[in-house]
């Protein structure tokens, strides 16, 4: 119980512990990633003269306190020299024959041409802006070179001058388990076997060798089987590097002094064959008891290849020399201390001491190493020179520019642009977008299905070891058919006669031709964004419409009605306007003047039956009215009021001829009212009793609009 308590006591201990580990780290600002480098491997079995890879992956927090993390430096060493650790760049035993891919997070050191010196631990170190933020991944990655040894194990019964023995292939350290192996015995590929140990009947004079399949040329040494003496042929150099234009030699000795002297070389891939006294002067063969030699002049790229040796007692399936056909060329390195520049090949020839190194075409003095140590400057180019063979230059980009394609861009299509310099080494790019950097790290950049919207200014930065040069702005100019178009009239009014200007408008690219028409019509009246009329006729009314097109299509506008006023009705309305605005203000004060004089003239007398007006003379006798009437046989003019209290203005005998009209008529006319004569007027007038007397009488209409009266 005890114990268990004590248990559960450490593990809220550690917990605490954690939690507290993870609360510091969030204070420094270390968030999801930390330092650490890891390697694929970390024990390595390499063949001599072959080719090893060792990678690894690093990691490191992507900021600290509020503080972006950049990588500033990283590289692979084996060496420290005061105590700081040497870039294997930067080491004279492997300048030559290191690459670095950093690619991504990912550390890969290849190193070709191993040798057994080559035998070390490798580590990798990344160095950041951060203040101690640099890692060594440690341990490396321990590499062991080994070469191939035939060791002869047992020897069982003879028989005929042949023995039967049993024999491995050795190495220093263990190769992959899966390595397939391949014998050679007098240079003949022995194909019923292809493991590390291999058994079968020797005779005195065989010699046998082994080599791992897919590295044959990096074979054992050749070995007798037993005895001292057998059949060899020992080549001087598996390989061999020269430059391009000079001359080479491939040379072979023979072990078995009695061997003879016949023999001829061949290229493997070439499928040449060459002998003695060939005839050919670029080839030569020599020869002789002990050896024979293979010369080849004025060296070619295609001279590179591997050249056998082959007699009636030596097989040409034992790997020979290997001839590579080089350029020298400047390698660009960047170190701590800034750019450097190293006379580099493939593979250099033996005993290369003296270099000559050239500046803006000009020779430096006193620079006799394959190391270029004074300061280099982008500004400037770079040349070597080794046994007269000399390198091309190396500069920074320049004449860095951008084409496109197709150089005419319809919207919806792609384009493709592409970005290229003068640059040795060779330049990467990087792409902008109205100065903004794209995530494209490529000499071309293609935009599928571009829009308007892709019109903007594009450039590229070209980039190699020695600087960085940008290129002019591009413009991508993307087209497409009008679209939207509208027509506008001005002046909005027209009057007949006038001017009238129409323009058409749409969004196109490029921009658009505009050509005018009138509905119903085929023949174009105009072309241009502006139409203008100068005498506009009514006539010349209707519906128009302009179509605007450019390479890219066209687009038709809808239709525009066009009408004149002409100036006699804007006269007429005008009047109109004035007549009415003159009756709303005289006819409510002439009705009220009126009104005052009904008032004011009332008649002195009134009949006291008001349903008659008699106006005939009293026909019992002539009264004085009656006389007064004959006197008076002329016209006169009697004033009729009407009174508006009343339905009718005047009496039952007096009728309204014509409908009644609005109150507001207060026109004046003459209304006709006739008299007839009584009998007694008839007796005395004689002859002008059948004449009827006119009597006009003005009535004012106070109600009605005009009134016919009869007596």
């Amino acid at each position: 119980m005890r114990d268990t308590t004590e248990q559960k006591s450490r593990m809220t201990l550690t917990a605490a512990e954690t939690e507290f580990v993870v609360f510091l780290l969030f204070l420094t600002g270390i968030h999801s990633q930390k330092w650490s480098v890891d390697y694929s491997s970390t024990q390595i079995c390499a063949l001599e003269g072959s080719t090893v890879e060792m990678s690894c992956t690093y990691s490191y927090p992507p900021w600290i306190k509020d503080k972006i993390t950049v990588v500033q430096r990283r590289f692979w060493f084996t060496k420290l020299k005061n105590k700081n650790p040497v870039d294997l760049r930067e080491d004279p035993d492997y300048a030559d024959r290191i690459t670095y891919d950093f690619s991504g997070n990912n550390c890969l050191l290849r190193i070709s041409g191993l040798k057994l010196s080559d035998s070390a631990e490798f580590r990798f170190r990344f160095e950041t802006n951060q203040p101690g933020g640099r890692l060594t991944g440690s341990p490396g990655v321990t590499l062991t070179v080994t070469d191939l040894q035939v060791k002869i194990q047992t020897k069982s019964w003879c028989s005929g001058g042949s023995c039967w023995f049993e024999i491995l292939c050795q190495s220093r350290c263990s190769l992959p388990p899966s390595s397939s192996y391949v014998w050679y015995r007098n240079g003949k590929k022995i194909t019923d076997t292809t493991q590390q140990k291999y058994s079968d009947y020797f005779y005195s004079l065989y010699s046998v060798s082994c080599a791992v399949r897919g590295h044959e040329s990096l074979h054992s040494p050749l070995v007798c089987v037993y005895g001292h003496s057998c059949y060899k042929v020992s080549y001087s150099e598996r390989s061999i590097c020269a430059f391009r234009g000079s001359s080479v030699t491939i040379s072979c000795s023979f072990q078995y002094q009695n061997s003879g002297s016949s023999g001829s070389w061949i290229s493997v891939r070439g499928q040449q064959t060459f002998y003695q006294n060939t005839g050919n002067n670029r080839f030569q063969v020599q020869n002789d008891q002990y050896g024979s030699s293979l010369t080849i002049r004025d060296l070619t790229d295609g001279d590179s290849d591997e050249y056998r040796f082959q007699t009636w007692w030596w097989n040409k399936d034992f790997p020979g020399t290997t001839l590579t056909v080089v350029d020298l060329h400047v390698v660009v390195m960047r170190s701590s201390s800034g750019l450097g520049l190293v006379c580099h090949s493939s593979c250099f020839p033996p005993g290369h001491f003296s270099f000559i190194w050239f500046k803006n075409g000009e020779k430096v003095q006193g620079e006799t190493s394959s190391i270029y140590r004074e300061a280099v400057s982008p500004e400037d180019t770079y040349s070597c020179s080794y046994e007269g063979q000399r390198s091309p230059e190396v500069y920074a980009p320049k004449s860095v520019s951008v084409s496109m394609d197709p150089p005419e861009i319809l919207e919806g299509s792609s384009v493709t642009l592409t970005c290229s310099s003068d640059a040795k080494p060779a330049a990467t790019f990087r792409w902008f977008k109205n100065n903004q950097p794209l995530l494209r790290e490529d000499p071309h950049l293609t935009l599928r299905s571009v829009h308007r919207s892709d019109s903007e200014k594009y450039h590229c930065v070209a980039e190699n070891e020695l600087g960085k040069t940008a290129s002019e702005d591009v413009f991508i100019n993307v087209e497409y058919p009008p679209e939207t178009s509208s027509v506008s009239v001005n002046p909005p009014e027209i009057l007949e006669g006038s001017s009238v200007t129409l323009t058409c408008s749409s969004d196109a690219n490029p921009a658009a031709n505009y050509t005018w028409f009138k509905k119903d019509e085929d023949s174009p009246k105009a072309s241009g964004v502006n139409w203008t009329i100068s005498d506009f006729r009514t006539e010349l009314g209707g519906f128009y419409y302009c179509e605007a097109e450019n390479r890219r299509g066209q687009n038709k506008s809808s239709l525009h009605l066009i009408e004149t006023e002409t100036a006699s009705w804007k006269s007429a309305a005008a009047a109109t306007i004035t007549f009415t605005a003159l009756l709303f203000v005289f006819i409510p004060a002439f009705i009220w003047i009126r009104k005052n004089r009904c008032v004011s003239k009332q008649p002195e007398k009134r009949p006291a039956n008001r349903s008659q007006v008699n106006m005939s003379p009293d026909i019992n006798g002539p009264s004085a009215e009656a006389e007064s009437a004959e006197e008076q046989l002329e016209l006169h003019y009697s004033s009729i009021y009407f009174s508006e209290k009343q339905e009718d203005c005047l009496y039952s005998n007096i009728r309204n001829s014509k409908p009644r009209q609005s109150p507001e008529d207060n026109t004046v006319e003459y209304s006709a009212v006739r008299f007839k004569k009584s009998a007694r007027v008839e007796k005395t007038s004689g002859a002008e009793s059948s004449e009827d007397f006119a009597l006009y009488s003005t009535v004012n209409k106070c109600l009605q609009s005009k009134t016919e009266l009869s007596s």
